[in-house]
């Protein structure tokens, strides 16, 4: 379970942490303070997804970093020009070309669920496109 999560430069967040309960964490506020984007990080982190428009004005580097309550530490970032890279208990991961750390779905448990099509994100939903689950 995720016991901590820290965003560093990431959209409108200059540095801010979140430390869900063990039951269920709201997040509650006006429009437009960034809500969203701890969504947004978190669906980054677990997907590697697109990342290019993240990176806060002016800052030169992002960081999303997640503690679980096991000890594990899992660290997404990047700079301004270049890639992301993850950075697991110590060890660095780049170079993924789109890809994540086979480490970090074993860790976390958000990966994606294969199905006939694509695989399916059950743990995301968007938000201008919501899912129903039957």
């Amino acid at each position: 379970m995720i016991k901590r999560i820290e965003l560093v430069n990431f959209m409108s967040h200059e540095r801010t942490v979140i430390e869900p309960s063990d039951g269920l964490t709201v997040l509650v506020g006006p429009n437009n303070c960034g809500k969203s984007a701890f969504v947004t990080a978190l669906q980054i982190l677990c997907h590697n997804a697109k990342s290019s428009y993240v990176l806060r004005h002016g800052a030169k580097e992002c960081e999303i970093i997640v503690e679980t309550d096991d000890g594990h530490i899992v660290k997404w970032s990047r700079k301004k020009s270049g890639s992301p890279k993850y950075v697991i208990n110590g060890e660095e991961f780049d170079r993924l070309r789109g890809g994540v750390p086979s480490e970090l779905h074993e860790i976390l448990g958000l990966d994606k669920v294969n199905c006939e099509k694509d695989p399916f994100d059950i743990h995301f939903g968007e938000q201008k496109s919501p899912i129903f689950l039957l």
